[in-house]
């Protein structure tokens, strides 16, 4: 392994790869819990590839990532890893999104044990034709309470429209309808492809000795059999730059209405680091959309205005999805004023530097507890592909001119806008 220090932090963190291909970070922080967590490349946005030992593309419905996340937890002696989680006292969960899947848990002792679950829950696959159809049938009722979420279908609707050829239109548990055509045979392609090591990264943190815990994992994985070393083959979608549905209604039995006005960017990396762009493109939304934005006080006092303006932004592809949602009594001209704030592309200086200071310090206090530096790790290796140690220089180094400079190239005319309203 190799040891980095973490720049302008106290903080060290190990590096290690298997010669399986699985990635390991480490960072050992002592009186503190130990985390750890297993993450795979792969989420809702892969719905055509080549499976590992086979030729040609295949297709798979909508919501197959995350169904399989779910089949993970199944195990042939009917154990149920979050109760053995449990008694060991720990927290314990996975989740799955567009891009990524991600099992972890955090705990005070027992650290070995635990580890030994996490890593059993993701190479000991168990599908069978029974178990799939129990699952589909409790996956179901996530899948209608999603549609039943006034917030949920927002999102839903705000995807569909920025997007016309990309999966990302899709919701990331699929439909009903879609997880019914799922075979055992489909959920092996993906675990086959995808689950294997080279296509994943254990995160741990906390109380740990670094040497110890990789001896452990590389010890564990001598027992393991996986499927050669190939590279993946995913489909590539020519995503447009306009957006697939400039206004999309909905009605659901609501008394307000939500709206949402959603960009779509395309975002030129080769002029500014990737690592940037995201920070600049949020401190932007900062200025201009925050409590501490003018249009936040103004809003405050409109009686029209049921809930200030949630905002929050995507990577998918070369495009950057911005997305807007609030909620209102009936009238839909806080619309205007939105689009009309973040094509200004005017902020001072003096705005600039409070936002990035309090960037800063929200970057130092992440790193206080194991479950903040595991996520700093498992995000900036998602989307950079490589933990940036000096992430903590980056941030005191922001650049107004370079910030200024990205944000009057973006393009904010192709957008979108959704209404959930009530029903008539």
């Amino acid at each position: 392994m190799k040891k980095v220090k973490l720049k302008g932090l106290e903080l060290d963190v190990y590096k290690g790869k298997l010669d399986n291909g699985l990635l390991v970070y480490i960072c050992p922080m002592e009186k503190h819990d130990t985390h750890a967590s297993i993450v795979v490349r792969y989420g809702n946005d892969v719905l055509e590839f080549v499976p590992r030992g086979k030729n040609d593309f295949t297709k798979i419905p909508p919501g197959t990532a995350h169904f399989l996340e779910h089949k993970m937890f199944a195990t042939e002696e009917g154990l149920d890893p979050m109760i053995l989680f449990s008694n060991n006292g720990a927290s314990s969960n996975a989740y799955t999104s567009s891009n990524v899947t991600r099992y972890y848990f955090t705990g005070a002792s027992h650290f070995y044990d635990n580890l030994k679950i996490l890593l059993d829950c993701i190479t000991t696959p168990y599908f069978t034709k029974e178990n799939i159809e129990k699952e589909q049938g409790i996956i179901e009722q996530e899948i209608k309470a999603g549609f039943d979420d006034p917030g949920h279908m927002a999102y839903f609707l705000a995807c569909k429209s920025l997007f016309k050829s990309h999966p990302h239109k899709y919701p990331v548990a699929g439909y009903v309808d879609s997880i019914k055509k799922l075979t055992p045979e489909m959920l092996y392609d993906c675990y086959n492809t995808f689950y294997h090591p080279d296509n994943m990264y254990l995160v741990i943190t906390g109380n740990v000795d670094p040497d110890e815990a990789f001896a452990f994992v590389q010890n564990y994985y001598q027992g393991c059999n996986f499927m050669a070393h190939a590279e993946i083959k995913v489909k590539q979608y020519a995503e447009k730059g306009q957006v697939a549905i400039k206004k999309a209604v909905e009605t659901m039995d609501i008394t307000k209405k939500i709206l949402t006005i959603n960009y779509k960017v395309k975002v030129d990396n080769t002029k500014c680091e990737k690592f940037f762009t995201n920070l600049y493109l949020l401190i932007y939304l900062d200025i201009l959309f925050s409590e501490m934005s003018d249009l936040y006080d103004e809003n405050h006092h409109d009686k029209n205005i049921l809930r200030q303006i949630e905002y929050y932004i995507e990577n998918v592809e070369d495009y950057v999805a911005i997305y807007f949602d609030i909620e209102v009594i009936d009238d839909e001209g806080v619309l205007k004023k939105i689009n009309d704030t973040i094509n200004q592309k005017e902020f001072t200086e003096e705005d600039f530097k409070l936002i990035s200071k309090n960037l800063v310090k929200s970057a130092i206090l992440s790193t206080e507890n194991v479950n903040g530096v595991a996520n700093l790790i498992v995000n900036q290796e998602l989307l950079y592909d490589k933990f940036h140690t000096d992430f903590y220089d980056k941030y005191k180094n922001l650049s107004y001119q370079d910030c200024k400079e990205f944000i009057e190239s973006l393009d904010f005319s192709n957008y979108s806008i959704g209404i959930i309203k009530k029903e008539e």
